[in-house]
């Protein structure tokens, strides 16, 4: 119904339009979908490199299973030298309290002065290499620790990455039918325009505008 008299000029001009319009929108979602594409290849050559970036990522978190037991153990490491700093500490304390009396007063055994200065001196030496080693043991258990976050960050990055594969491969697929449907209306379109065109074809045109 909406055309009457295919031959005369305003239908022509009207079918025309209508398809002018198809084509501006098909062309519009296709720019939408490129733009969408674009982006996600950010940083990216083609998507190949992202998929290799990809692999090399999954390969470097194979290690992070490895890298979390060197960062418990250091952690263990930590615990158990600070426990000892400790209780050697509290034995020096001791020592410094017992200067000067001949008695233990824990166990009743006369104390020898010479003694005591002997074993503090051990303890003392103990005290030290322990402060050492506990400080090592703190700035390994850092560095494991911050190659955790490391690993961390690594894995939201393969995260991303995957993301953005799944994503393209929806987006080719909608940009090769958008520039399919484009190409079928920029056929119909130059048949819309062809002064030669019967008026059975431009009826049909009208038909599948319609359906469009």
């Amino acid at each position: 119904g909406k055309l009457q008299r295919p031959e005369e000029t305003d239908s022509r001009q009207r079918l025309q339009l209508e398809w002018s319009e198809q084509k501006e929108a098909l062309q519009n979602r296709l720019k939408t979908l490129t733009t969408e594409y674009e982006a996600l290849l950010s940083g990216f050559a083609d998507r190949d490199e992202l998929r290799n970036t990809l692999q090399q990522v999954t390969e470097r978190l194979t290690e992070r299973d490895q890298a979390i037991r060197e960062a418990e153990t250091q952690t263990e490491k930590r615990i158990t030298l600070s426990s000892k700093l400790k209780e050697i500490e509290a034995l020096l304390t001791n020592f410094q309290e017992l200067q000067g009396q001949e008695i233990c007063p824990t166990c009743l055994q006369p104390l020898s002065e010479e003694h005591l200065h002997h074993l503090e001196r051990v303890y003392q030496e103990q005290c030290e290499e322990l402060k050492v080693n506990l400080s090592k043991a703190e700035a390994e258990e850092r560095e494991a620790r911050e190659s955790l976050e490391l690993f961390k960050q690594l894995a939201a990055r393969e995260t991303d990455l995957r993301q953005r594969i799944e994503k393209m491969g929806f987006l080719e697929k909608d940009i090769h039918e958008a520039s399919a449907q484009l190409e079928a209306v920029e056929t119909k379109l130059a048949s819309v325009t062809d002064e030669t065109a019967t008026d059975d074809g431009q009826i049909t045109l009208q038909r599948e505008l319609e359906m469009a």
